[in-house]
């Protein structure tokens, strides 16, 4: 029962703090509306004139939000010096709806 504790004490850490909680919000938003994997198969197979699975565009189209997640590691050296953390997650937010929003309207 020691893991249900931590559990509970993380869910009352994360009410606490506000700011936390609300970055978890928006990052769920942003992952359940903005996040396009289910459609790659499609989108190999209509835009890159792939084979009906994916084919190598759908590979690559996988590959790249590993690629981007070690890019961002790699430079994300500037994040400690962010002061309004929850004006960063937004911005963040904004910026992922936006190049989805470009990418759609292709």
């Amino acid at each position: 029962m020691i893991g249900i504790g931590s559990i509970v004490d993380g869910f009352r850490y994360t009410w606490a703090h506000k700011i936390l909680l609300m970055s978890f919000v928006v990052d769920l938003i942003a992952m359940v509306f903005g996040m396009p994997r289910a459609l790659y198969p499609e989108i190999a197979n209509i835009n890159f004139g792939g084979p009906a699975g994916g084919g190598m565009e759908f590979a690559l189209l996988s590959a790249g939000m590993a690629a981007g997640a070690v890019i961002g590691g790699v430079f994300s050296g500037w994040v400690s010096r962010v002061h309004r953390h929850g004006m960063a997650v937004l911005m963040a937010v904004a910026c992922g709806g936006l190049r989805l929003l470009a990418a759609v309207l292709q």
